[in-house]
Protein backbone atom coordinates (compact mmCIF):
# COMPACT_ATOMS: atom_id res chain seq x y z
CA UNK A 1 0.00 0.00 0.00
CA UNK A 2 2.84 2.41 0.81
CA UNK A 3 4.47 1.77 -2.56
CA UNK A 4 1.22 2.62 -4.34
CA UNK A 5 0.86 5.83 -2.31
CA UNK A 6 4.49 6.78 -3.01
CA UNK A 7 4.16 6.09 -6.72
CA UNK A 8 0.90 8.02 -7.00
CA UNK A 9 2.40 10.95 -5.07
CA UNK A 10 5.32 11.06 -7.46
CA UNK A 11 3.04 10.84 -10.49
CA UNK A 12 0.74 13.62 -9.24
CA UNK A 13 3.75 15.86 -8.55
CA UNK A 14 5.21 15.27 -12.01
CA UNK A 15 1.86 15.76 -13.76
CA UNK A 16 1.19 19.01 -11.87
CA UNK A 17 4.66 20.32 -12.75
CA UNK A 18 4.27 19.40 -16.43
CA UNK A 19 0.80 21.00 -16.57
CA UNK A 20 2.15 24.17 -14.94
CA UNK A 21 5.03 24.37 -17.44
CA UNK A 22 2.73 23.60 -20.38
CA UNK A 23 0.36 26.40 -19.32
CA UNK A 24 3.18 28.92 -19.49
CA UNK A 25 4.74 28.72 -16.00
CA UNK A 26 2.70 31.64 -14.69
CA UNK A 27 2.85 32.75 -11.07
CA UNK A 28 -0.90 33.32 -10.70
CA UNK A 29 -3.71 31.18 -12.09
CA UNK A 30 -6.07 32.62 -14.68
CA UNK A 31 -9.75 31.74 -14.60
CA UNK A 32 -10.49 33.79 -17.69
CA UNK A 33 -8.25 33.92 -20.75
CA UNK A 34 -7.68 37.22 -22.59
CA UNK A 35 -8.24 37.13 -26.35
CA UNK A 36 -6.93 40.19 -28.21
CA UNK A 37 -8.67 41.05 -31.49
CA UNK A 38 -7.74 43.78 -33.93
CA UNK A 39 -10.62 45.77 -35.37
CA UNK A 40 -10.58 48.43 -38.06
CA UNK A 41 -12.96 51.29 -37.41
CA UNK A 42 -14.73 53.51 -39.96
CA UNK A 43 -11.67 55.75 -40.38
CA UNK A 44 -9.29 52.87 -41.08
CA UNK A 45 -7.60 52.94 -37.68
CA UNK A 46 -6.62 49.65 -36.12
CA UNK A 47 -7.72 49.17 -32.54
CA UNK A 48 -7.09 46.27 -30.23
CA UNK A 49 -10.02 44.94 -28.26
CA UNK A 50 -9.48 42.49 -25.42
CA UNK A 51 -12.25 40.00 -24.75
CA UNK A 52 -12.17 37.59 -21.84
CA UNK A 53 -13.24 34.00 -22.43
CA UNK A 54 -13.88 31.39 -19.77
CA UNK A 55 -10.97 29.05 -19.30
CA UNK A 56 -8.32 27.98 -16.83
CA UNK A 57 -4.55 28.37 -16.87
CA UNK A 58 -2.72 26.71 -13.99
CA UNK A 59 -0.43 28.98 -12.03
CA UNK A 60 2.20 28.41 -9.38
CA UNK A 61 -0.21 29.59 -6.69
CA UNK A 62 -2.11 26.30 -7.09
CA UNK A 63 0.53 24.01 -8.60
CA UNK A 64 3.21 24.91 -6.04
CA UNK A 65 1.35 23.75 -2.92
CA UNK A 66 0.10 20.62 -4.72
CA UNK A 67 3.61 19.65 -5.81
CA UNK A 68 5.05 20.50 -2.39
CA UNK A 69 2.40 18.48 -0.51
CA UNK A 70 2.85 15.34 -2.58
CA UNK A 71 6.64 15.56 -2.44
CA UNK A 72 6.43 15.83 1.38
CA UNK A 73 4.18 12.75 1.42
CA UNK A 74 6.74 10.95 -0.74
CA UNK A 75 9.59 12.03 1.56
CA UNK A 76 7.72 10.85 4.68
CA UNK A 77 6.99 7.46 3.11
CA UNK A 78 10.65 6.88 2.24
CA UNK A 79 11.76 8.16 5.63
CA UNK A 80 9.39 5.67 7.25
CA UNK A 81 10.76 2.92 5.02
CA UNK A 82 14.38 3.76 5.91
CA UNK A 83 13.64 3.89 9.63
CA UNK A 84 12.21 0.34 9.55
CA UNK A 85 15.45 -1.04 8.10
Amino acid sequence: MWKVLAASSLIVSIVAAIKWIADGALIFSLFKIPVVKEEIDAFGDKTQVTEWQDGFVLGLDIAGPVIFFFLIVLFLIYKRKLSKN
